[in-house]
């Protein structure tokens, strides 16, 4: 074969393997948008399911009732673990979280008893272990409070922009749903949803600040609170 046939190959090999490629990538491509646009879809109708079962589920004069006298209620365990999930955004019940716990501890102690009739060591390796899950859900909580307190100047400001422009405060809620960034636009989110499905829009504040547990939230909703009742300047 002559060097231009060898050149020639070589080039059409080329152009047709960057064709291959470039097809391959829009598809791709063509995916991933209608991936992404089904996980925003299913986001949103969660959102949705949640929020309807907080407005079925709420008692709207407990709701509203107690404002900052809510930081010196002593809460039971089980109201702590449940909004230890609830702030850390994990998708999982108390139930689950428990059992997650136990079956640890039995993955620690089982071993020990099989394989050596080490009871006490089994024992005290399972007692280790079994609050691993815990800890790690307390480090997610963690994690996303401090990632929403660091979305909150942002926030505000966009709010503040969507009520000067002439809108309400459910649409600054929104805006802010649909232009944040994760997590604080599906906190937003979830709370202009459950005003639309007839929640007050107190309670829905409310629940976003103790689902969040940030202080500033809850500072945040005392505000508007108090400016809604007394008439203020949003």
């Amino acid at each position: 074969m002559s060097p231009v046939m060898i050149v020639l190959a070589f080039f059409a090999g080329f152009f047709l393997i960057f064709a291959v490629n470039y097809a391959l990538t829009d598809v791709a491509d063509a995916h991933r948008h209608r991936y992404q646009k089904r996980l925003e879809e299913e986001l949103r109708r969660r959102q949705k399911e949640l929020a309807r079962a907080s407005v079925a589920d709420k008692d709207l004069a407990l709701a509203t009732a107690g404002g900052m006298a809510d930081l010196r209620v002593r809460v039971s365990l089980r109201q702590r673990l449940r909004n230890l999930l609830n702030e850390s955004g994990v998708a999982m019940r108390m139930d689950q979280l428990l059992v997650a716990c136990g079956c640890l501890a039995l993955l620690a102690f089982l071993p020990c008893v099989f394989f050596g009739q080490h009871w006490l060591l089994g024992g005290l390796l399972g007692l280790a272990a079994s609050p691993l899950p815990l800890v790690y859900v307390a480090f997610l909580r963690n994690k996303r409070r401090d990632k929403i307190l660091g979305q909150l100047p942002d926030a505000f400001e966009l709010m503040s922009r969507t009520l000067r422009s002439g809108q309400t405060m459910a649409q600054a809620f929104q805006s802010v749903a649909d232009e944040g960034a994760p997590p604080i636009s599906e906190e937003f989110g979830f709370c202009y949803e459950q005003q639309n499905l007839g929640l007050s829009p107190e309670a829905a504040m409310r629940d976003l600040a103790e689902r969040t547990g940030l202080l500033e939230l809850k500072i945040f909703v005392m505000a508007v609170m108090i400016h809604r009742q007394t008439g203020g300047n949003m």
